[in-house]
C-alpha cells in the first residue's frame, strides 16, 4: 500500500489527480510506530536507487568506500534538494544516505570474502565500521 502512495505522489499512477493544481510536496508521518518507519525506510531506499538523478553530482562522484570523503554526510542543503525532488523530508534523506553506505560496506566486505588472495586491505574493515558508525553517530 505504501509504494501505491509514493508512485501517486510521482504520477506514476495515471490518473492519480484529478486536477494539476494538486500538487504532493512531501510525505511526512507524525510518530509513525517501528515497523512503519522500517518499512518506510526500505521504500525510500529502493526509490532514490531506482532514481540516481535525484541526488546532487557530488554525492555520485564518491563511491570508493576507502576515501574518507565518502563517509562525509551530505550537507543540509544538498538533502532539502533531493528531499524536495524525492518528496520526502531531509531527515530521510540522511538516513537513505546512511543506508546506501552501508549497503557500500557491505558489498566491499562480501566481495573482499570472495577475493581472498591473502593480502590485506589498507584500511580495516573494523576501521570502516568505525567511520560508518561516527557518520551515524554525527547526524544523530
Amino acid at each position: 500500500m505504501m509504494q501505491c502512495i509514493y508512485d501517486a505522489v510521482h504520477k506514476r499512477i495515471e490518473g492519480a489527480y484529478s486536477s494539476e493544481d494538486q500538487e504532493v510536496v512531501q510525505i511526512n508521518v507524525e510518530d509513525p510506530a517501528p515497523g512503519f518507519v522500517a518499512l518506510r525506510n526500505k521504500i525510500d531506499w529502493k526509490l532514490l536507487k531506482d532514481h540516481p538523478e535525484y541526488w546532487p553530482g557530488t554525492h555520485k562522484k564518491v563511491n570508493n568506500i576507502f576515501d574518507e570523503a565518502f563517509f562525509a554526510s551530505i550537507s543540509e542543503a544538498e538533502a532539502i534538494q533531493v528531499g524536495a525532488n524525492a518528496k520526502i523530508t531531509p531527515h530521510q534523506i540522511h538516513i537513505v544516505n546512511e543506508l546506501q553506505k552501508l549497503e557500500a560496506l557491505h558489498s566491499a566486505a562480501d566481495n573482499d570474502k570472495n577475493d581472498d588472495n591473502g593480502t590485506t586491505s589498507v584500511v580495516s574493515k573494523e576501521e570502516l565500521e568505525r567511520r560508518y558508525r561516527l557518520l551515524v553517530k554525527r547526524r544523530l
